[in-house]
């Protein structure tokens, strides 16, 4: 299979192109600058004033069943992006926030640029599925960075992902009003559509495995079976983790890592069965709930009720994860601490 030097935001677009996106509303911003430049020659790529302009121009094409695709760095416009899962549009957004994380779409956050390649195809066909019908957002951690990533045939990908097709759409032939529903019965909908999509994403994930020998679940275990103590995180940290893991184990050390790949649907079983026979926790967050804790820490004591510490850090190396570990092998008892 071909193979290409892309940076994440090239991966990003790359996905996009692939999946035959249409139309792409650009409003540029700093971490996501030059993404829509790669895919002018495709796609109908037209710059915008603002980033409610961005967001609503994207709603309204995939309400007219074109498919559609967004960069964003950090999220000015939020109540639109919340009107777009109200309204039930399976548009596909990646940047660099989880600003959304709460407001409805689904959350993927990968380790590799491989992965934000392949993510990007999978987040179109799941958001798409009819008992889905969400948008999703896909994480770009150090979007900048380069790596080698495998290059998917169109055809492939032809074969993957169907048209969009939409029971509810905006057109000529059949006019008919879309707005915003409000209520508690659209957070009931939006709620059963997240719990679909929990079963989705393993079916769709299957079908990419089998094309591409490459598989991502909702969550994925590392050196957990014999474990006493892990590590949990989501994005490309968990690469470095995973090294520092190693290391450990070359030193007679039971310890492991969960890196959750999507935290929007919450994998609350998954989460669980991973973790039932760890003895200590550590839980490594990049963003935090003021007043609280780290984001990942607050979902991961849905499923895990043992020792467990927060380690609020932006990036970090493998001597920082060999230290995460020992502090918990010594704590009295859970804490939180900050990498400053």
């Amino acid at each position: 299979m071909k193979s290409d030097l892309l940076s994440g935001l090239g991966a990003a677009a790359l996905g996009a192109k692939l999946s035959k996106a249409a139309v792409v509303p650009n409003f540029p911003m700093p971490r996501v600058y030059g993404i829509a430049d790669n895919l002018r020659d495709c796609c109908d790529v037209f710059d915008v004033d603002s980033q409610s302009s961005a967001i609503t121009a994207a709603m309204a094409a995939v309400a007219c069943e074109k498919r559609s695709f967004l960069a964003v760095d950090e999220v000015q416009a939020l109540q639109d992006f919340c009107n777009a899962a109200f309204m039930r549009l399976p548009l596909v957004a990646v940047g660099t926030t989880i600003a959304l994380r709460d407001n409805g779409w689904l959350m993927f956050m990968p380790e590799s640029n491989q992965e934000i390649l392949d993510t990007v195809i999978q987040a179109y066909r799941i958001c798409e599925d009819s008992s889905v019908l969400l948008p999703g957002f896909v994480y770009l951690d150090f979007p900048e960075l380069r790596e080698h990533v495998f290059l998917p045939k169109e055809q492939q990908i032809k074969g993957f992902l169907p048209k969009l097709r939409l029971q509810n759409k905006i057109a000529i032939k059949k006019p008919m009003a879309i707005g915003t529903p409000d209520g508690i019965a659209i957070k009931t909908q939006q709620q059963k559509a997240m719990d679909n999509a929990l079963k989705i994403i393993p079916k769709v994930n299957e079908g990419w495995n089998k094309r591409f020998k490459r598989s991502y679940g909702l969550v994925e275990g590392y050196c957990l079976e014999d474990a006493d103590n892990a590590i949990v995180i989501a994005g490309s940290d968990a690469l470095t983790a995973k090294v520092a893991v190693n290391h450990l184990r070359e030193q007679g050390e039971k310890v492991g890592l969960l890196r959750l790949r999507v935290i929007r649907p919450l994998p609350v079983e998954e989460i669980r069965n991973s973790l039932k026979n760890i003895k200590r926790l550590a839980v490594v967050d990049k963003a935090v709930s003021i007043g609280s804790s780290g984001i990942l820490y607050k979902d991961i004591r849905e499923g895990y009720d043992g020792f467990c510490s927060n380690f609020i850090a932006g990036r970090l190396n493998e001597k920082d994860f060999v230290n995460i570990f020992k502090q918990i092998k010594i704590a009295e008892k859970p804490e939180r601490f900050w990498f400053l």
